[in-house]
C-alpha cells in the first residue's frame, strides 16, 4: 500500500507545487513508483509545471462524474504518474469530502510506492479532508515571520486531528540577517524542518521552461528529503547559500 504524503500551505506561492513534483522524481530515483496528484480543483499548476498542457480527464472529473481515477492519469516518466485537475475556471462548489478520498487513495494505493498530494492553499473543507486521509504531512513555509505565524495555525489544525507524522519544509532561504534562526523557527512551530532549499534562479527557469530538475546540486535537496522520507541513505553533499 502507498504511503500518501501530503505537501501544504496555508499560504499560495510558497513553492508547493515545486515541491511535490521534485519529491516525486526523488523517489523515483531511489525506486519508488510514485504518483503525484492535483488537487487544487480550483487553481491547478501540475500539469503546467511539467508542459501537459491538455489533461482532457483530471480529478474534476473524477469528482464530478464518478470516472474511475485511472482514467484520469498521465505519465511524466517511466516511474512517476501525474494526476492533474483542471487548469480551466472552476466555478462549481467542489469538495470532495472524507469518503471519497478516502476510497480514492485506497483504489490507487495498491499500485504505487508513494503518492503525492499538492494541494490548494487555505484552511479549506478540501484540505481538513486530506489531512485526515495522510499518513505524513510536509508544511512549506518561506521563513519570514507572517507566512510562518500563518503556517502555525495549520500545526494547530493538524494537532486538533491528531496527525504525529508532520514536518517543516523551508522554500526561498535566504539565510538573510533578518529571517528566522533555526531554533527560533523550532520554538514557534513546534515541529522540526526536515529541509531548508535556499532561493534560486534555477528554481524560477525551471518552473517557466517547464522542465523539473532531475540532477544537480539544487536537485540534491530533494534527494535528501527522499532519502529521509524512505529512510535510505544518501550520500551528503555540503552545500553552500549563494
Amino acid at each position: 500500500m502507498a504511503k500518501i504524503i501530503a505537501v501544504m500551505s496555508p499560504k499560495g506561492g510558497v513553492g508547493k507545487t515545486f515541491i511535490s513534483l521534485e519529491l516525486g522524481i526523488a523517489l523515483s530515483k531511489l525506486g519508488y513508483k510514485v504518483l503525484v496528484i492535483d488537487t487544487n480543483v480550483y487553481a491547478a499548476n501540475l500539469s503546467l509545471y511539467i508542459g501537459m498542457s491538455h489533461t482532457p480527464t483530471t480529478l474534476n472529473d473524477v469528482i464530478k462524474f464518478s470516472i474511475p481515477p485511472e482514467n484520469a492519469i498521465y505519465k511524466f516518466n517511466s516511474v512517476v504518474d501525474v494526476l492533474p485537475a483542471t487548469s480551466k475556471v472552476e466555478v462549481e462548489d467542489l469538495n470532495f469530502g472524507l469518503r471519497f478520498m478516502r476510497n480514492f487513495l485506497f483504489k490507487l494505493s495498491t499500485k504505487y510506492d508513494y503518492i503525492i498530494l499538492d494541494t490548494e492553499p487555505g484552511f479549506t473543507k478540501n484540505n481538513e479532508v486530506i489531512i485526515q486521509s495522510s499518513d505524513m504531512i510536509l508544511l512549506v513555509s518561506t521563513p519570514d515571520i507572517p507566512t510562518l505565524m500563518t503556517t502555525h495555525k495549520m500545526v494547530i489544525l493538524m494537532d486538533k486531528f491528531g496527525v504525529k507524522d508532520k514536518f517543516l519544509v523551508l522554500n526561498k532561504v535566504l539565510r538573510a540577517y533578518y529571517e528566522l534562526k533555526d531554533k527560533e523557527i523550532k520554538e514557534l512551530m513546534g515541529i522540526d524542518t526536515v529541509l531548508e532549499i535556499p532561493f534560486s534562479k534555477e528554481v524560477v527557469r525551471s518552473v517557466s521552461l517547464r522542465t523539473p530538475l532531475t540532477k544537480g546540486r539544487l536537485f540534491n535537496y530533494f534527494m535528501n528529503l527522499a532519502g529521509f522520507i524512505t529512510g535510505k541513505e544518501i550520500k551528503k553533499k555540503k552545500f553552500l547559500f549563494f
